[in-house]
């Protein structure tokens, strides 16, 4: 599933606001207030029209989650602030391709006490619930919102929902649990991840001791001496039991899906660790993988340990935040597909919001290529308040950067031109409309510096003074260093 367009009327902030979608990425940009939450807020609710239950259908994709069609609130009308009014009908509009399909679906209240118009989005959620009850096996568009909460606000699970994960064999739709909630799943994979290593571990353990008995009975037959002759058709005997064991837990397909599980899993994870380019891969070096396991440091507890090549080895519990936020995105983006898809690359929809949460700055250089390297069907959504974000973003027909702006309470955005190579000042201050520094700091400066040029030392003088203790006392040795450059320059 791609989206390619929408359009909400009333809703929210926004009377009548159209938004194109580049067919890999959109990032949004803007101050606080311009509507960005409410565009991943009306994209989420307008997602959710797969997961109606009508009784046309044996199988729909709401049966083993707890996902649902989501309607509007009372407050979430547009808000005239003249009538003091709420603007009704809400209409959410909807252009996407699924299934290499165009598809069009709204989702519409009418008043506000009203319901949604199921009518308003009944073909389109025919189109995907036909596709997957005609072939069960057809692919499924994985989708999941990473909001700014994540990881720190866990999920509560129901009894049901552990229930199921310890299945061996999961149900597709679970792919869908909580996939728009505030919350994480993140507790959850890592539990289905855990189960799987530790079947798959014990099961290798019982092979390798039947194996080695086996050994040993054959080793004893081949050693005997003229005492045990009577015992060779004994430990025959038991080598055809542990024989028709051992073929017993080799064919045991547990063992081939819970590898094949954990493999995809653990792919997804080192393979977004490893560095982005051969030439410069010095850069962010200690972020890259070697290997993941799952270990227990106690009776009751587990933990998925990271190893990475400059030889740290650091529990998912303990893990910078910047690390265990990433980490847990790739996590829950990974599992929801191979739930959904197994081993396919999975389409979909990811959005997440204010993508740059926790990073360091150069990390903040590469994650969404790193994103997009390791889940390349899937498109991403996203929201950043970071000129690194998009100085490192290239624009174009699929990847597309939108401002978002207010004159009051007129909503408008724009599709902007590539920034990509621009330097971060340029994007800070042109782009996102922030000052380099602070404007009394370029105040104290601009005026030392004038009455330098002038000759007026004494009063230059005074001015340094005050803005020595504007900064804290003394000034920084950079910040100092810039100002002799340009005291040079205009002799």
């Amino acid at each position: 599933m791609r989206l390619t367009e929408t359009t909400f009327d009333n809703f929210r902030c926004f009377k009548d606001y159209k938004i194109r979608y580049g067919m890999q990425t959109t990032i949004f940009i803007g101050k606080n207030g311009t509507g960005k939450s409410s565009i991943l807020s009306g994209i989420r609710r307008g997602l959710s029209f797969m997961f109606a239950r009508p009784k046309t259908y044996k199988k729909n994709l709401a049966t083993s989650n707890n996902a649902k069609v989501q309607s509007f609130n009372k407050l979430e009308a547009n808000f005239d602030p003249i009538s003091r009014s709420y603007n009704y009908p809400i209409e959410n509009r909807f252009n996407a391709f699924f299934n290499g399909q165009a598809i069009k679906w709204s989702l519409v209240k009418n008043n506000i006490n009203g319901g949604l118009i199921t009518t308003r989005y009944s073909e389109a959620m025919n189109s995907v619930l036909k596709l997957y009850n005609d072939d069960l096996k057809s692919e499924l568009p994985v989708l999941a919102v990473i909001t700014d909460s994540f990881p720190h606000q866990l999920a509560n699970f129901g009894s049901r929902v552990k229930k199921t994960l310890g299945q061996d064999i999961l149900p597709r739709d679970l792919g869908y649990y909580g996939w728009d909630e505030r919350t994480n799943c993140t507790e959850l994979w890592l539990n289905r991840l855990y189960k799987v290593s530790n079947f798959e571990k014990d099961l290798k353990d019982e092979i390798d001791e039947l194996e080695q008995q086996i050994t040993l009975y054959k080793a004893r037959i081949n050693d005997k001496d003229h005492n045990e002759t009577n015992k060779v058709r004994q430990w025959e005997e038991k080598i055809e039991d542990l024989t028709k064991n051992l073929s017993y837990l080799r064919k045991d397909e547990r063992l081939t899906n819970f590898s094949k599980e954990r493999e995809f899993i653990h792919k997804k994870l080192l393979d977004f660790t490893e560095p982005l380019s051969k030439e410069y891969d010095f850069i962010n070096r200690e972020l890259e993988l070697f290997r993941i396991a799952v270990n227990r440091p106690d009776k009751k507890n587990y933990t998925l340990e990271f190893s990475f090549k400059d030889g740290r080895v650091i529990a998912f519990e303990t893990l910078p935040m910047g690390y265990k936020r990433i980490f847990s995105i790739i996590l829950d983006i990974a599992y929801r597909s191979y739930i959904l898809n197994e081993n396919v690359e999975s389409i979909g929809i990811v959005l997440i919001d204010e993508i740059e949460l926790h990073l360091h700055p150069t990390f903040q250089q590469e994650i969404l290529q790193r994103l997009k390297r390791t889940f390349p069907n899937i498109q991403f959504i996203i929201t950043t308040h970071s000129p690194l974000i998009i100085s490192n973003f290239k624009a174009d027909k699929d990847n597309i950067l939108i401002k978002l702006e207010h004159d009051g309470n007129d909503y408008f955005n724009e599709e902007l031109e590539n920034v990509y190579g621009l330097d971060y000042s340029t994007n800070l201050s042109e782009i996102m409309e922030v000052a380099p520094r602070s404007s009394t700091i370029d105040k104290f400066i601009n005026a030392h510096l004038f009455l330098y040029r002038k000759g007026k030392l004494e009063e230059a003088n005074e001015l340094l003074s005050k803005l020595k203790d504007y900064v804290g006392g003394t000034l920084p040795e950079l910040l100092q260093q810039e100002i002799d450059e340009q005291k040079k320059h205009n002799k």
